[in-house]
């Protein structure tokens, strides 16, 4: 009788424990589309079989095993970093495009240029015509408009630009908040390291900070991370979170650390990177070639 109810415990048993592999397997297809998640496999332990010692032997279930791959995350983080600086560059520039119009049709720089160097031409041919000499003014008018308006466009890019800045740093200090948030509860909870949903939040966070900026993860073997911005600034250690700051006052972008060191040239990539070139280098760059114009 012994071993008769051993056996029936051992099969209660093992039905439980599959009972919740199918649970694990419902929660990955509940969660295929969301954002950090990694599917999660229970790790089935057999266990002892020895009927004279009272051992029925059957199937315990062990730490659940999470399928993430920390190399291809990277690989995915690098990429996002340089599509984050791309889309980025492109939304600000395609603004700058249409200051410089390449087609006679559309007017512009270019076109108004061209309008003024014919007035010139009839001017060589009629030196004495009246007319024709407004038409030389009146064409050098238009060039200059032009020029004031051009240089009026970069510098309303330029202002969006600042704007924009402070946004994207205040989007960086609340993600590291958030990261630091998740690293205390790891810290403070051992079985937080079974915890899929925290651990879907943290790559979430590290995803979406990955399109702001560039960063070097540093992971603490817990569960925890480390952040250092730029590969050299400390952003997120342990469950403490290291503000940064934008200072646009020189009219050219500096990115300051809770020190408020200048960290300006740590930060290559993401949204924050593209802004610091295009503010500090791009833009600057137009408009000095426009004043040499």
């Amino acid at each position: 009788m012994g071993s008769i109810t051993s056996a029936l415990l051992s099969a209660a048993n093992t039905l439980t424990v599959y009972g919740n592999a199918f649970d694990v397997i419902e929660n990955n297809i509940s969660n295929a589309n969301t954002q950090g998640y990694a599917r999660q496999d229970v790790n089935l332990q057999p266990l002892p079989f020895d009927p004279d010692g009272g051992l029925a032997g059957g199937v315990s279930s062990g730490p659940l095993i999470n399928s993430r791959d920390e190399y291809l995350d990277q690989a995915v983080r690098t990429q996002q970093q340089l599509l984050g600086s791309a889309q980025q560059q492109s939304n600000d520039l395609s603004q700058i495009q249409t200051l410089f119009p390449v087609s006679s049709a559309t007017g512009g720089l270019a076109n108004d240029l061209s309008s003024l160097f014919n007035s010139f031409s009839q001017l060589s041919v009629s030196p004495n015509d009246e007319p024709t000499r407004q038409a030389v003014i009146t064409a050098a008018g238009d060039v200059a408009n032009d020029i004031q308006s051009t240089a009026n466009g970069i510098t309303q890019v330029s202002s969006n630009i600042a704007t924009q800045t402070g946004s994207v740093v205040s989007q960086i200090n609340q993600i590291a908040s958030e990261i630091a948030s998740i690293n205390q509860q790891y810290e403070s909870s051992p079985a937080a390291s079974q915890d899929e949903g925290l651990d879907a939040q943290m790559h979430a966070d590290l995803e979406n900070l990955s399109q702001l900026a560039n960063f070097t993860l540093i992971p603490n073997g817990n569960g925890t991370y480390n952040v250092a911005l730029g590969g050299q600034t400390m952003l997120v250690e342990g469950s403490q979170a290291q503000q940064i700051s934008a200072d646009d006052t020189s009219g050219t972008i500096s990115i300051l650390d809770s020190q408020g060191n200048d960290i300006t040239s740590q930060i290559t990539q993401g949204q924050l990177g593209a802004m610091i070139q295009e503010q500090n280098s791009i833009l600057p760059g137009y408009m000095s070639s426009l004043n040499t114009f």
